[in-house]
C-alpha cells in the first residue's frame, strides 16, 4: 500500500522503485538485503527470515528498507 502512494504521488523514493509497484518477492528481497547490511538486524532473528514465505511483513521490516 505504502509503495503504490510512493508511485503514484511520485513521493521521495519514487524513482528507487522505478516508478512501479514492487512485488511482495521484491519487497521481501528489500527487506532481506536491509538486513544483509545491519539494518534493523533483530528482525531476521526474530522472524527467522521472510524471503518466499507467507509471512507478514510489518512495521519494523518496513522501517529497515526505508531506512536503506
Amino acid at each position: 500500500m505504502m509503495s503504490s502512494y510512493i508511485v503514484s504521488a511520485q513521493s521521495q523514493g519514487h524513482e528507487i522503485l522505478d516508478n512501479r509497484i514492487p512485488t511482495i518477492f521484491e519487497i521481501q528481497e528489500y527487506i532481506e538485503t536491509a538486513w544483509d547490511n545491519g539494518i534493523n538486524a533483530q528482525g531476521r532473528v526474530e522472524t527467522g527470515g521472510i524471503r518466499g514465505t507467507r509471512k507478514y511483513i510489518g512495521t519494523s521490516e518496513v522501517r529497515s528498507v526505508s531506512s536503506c
